[in-house]
């Protein structure tokens, strides 16, 4: 397979493929990093999906001399749900994100698309971080390709 003439094209995949299999959510946005994030801006609930950098699998000699290397990317999908009730009760925190998360994993994990050469599937990810507002959900998966 030959190496992608966009290595970050899977991105723009992943927003689509959201926008049309979770139909729940207001809005998929593109995000270069969570610190951006403004929890007061959130259409709730948002997913965002984040390059998170990549893993060099095959690092033999030939890949020195300009050989196709086999690369795992990872991409973050960051669901945040902004829900007022989340500051009264902890079990408020998980009723919306809960069964959103599911339909996000259900689009995502197994899903082949381009530049991959096997299904996503999905990879530890970050911990959950609450705000005071807002809750941020990440899941992580990884996709590998040939560069």
């Amino acid at each position: 397979m030959a190496a992608p003439s966009d290595y970050l094209m899977a991105g723009r995949a992943i927003i689509e493929r959201l926008k049309t299999s979770v139909l729940e959510l207001r809005q998929v946005l593109s995000l270069e990093e969570i610190a951006q994030l403004d929890e007061n801006a959130i259409a709730s609930p948002t997913a965002y999906v984040v390059y998170d950098g990549d893993e060099v699998l095959e690092a033999d000699g030939r890949a020195r001399q300009g050989a196709s290397q086999l690369v795992r990317q990872r991409w973050m999908v960051v669901l945040a749900v902004a829900n007022a009730r989340q500051a009264r009760s902890g079990d408020a925190k998980h009723a919306e994100a809960g069964p959103l998360l599911s339909l996000l994993i259900a689009a995502l994990a197994g899903w082949l698309t381009p530049p991959f050469r096997r299904p996503l599937f999905r990879v530890s990810a970050p911990r959950v971080q609450y705000g005071q507002n807002v809750a941020l959900y990440p899941l992580m998966f990884a996709g590998e390709l040939n560069t």
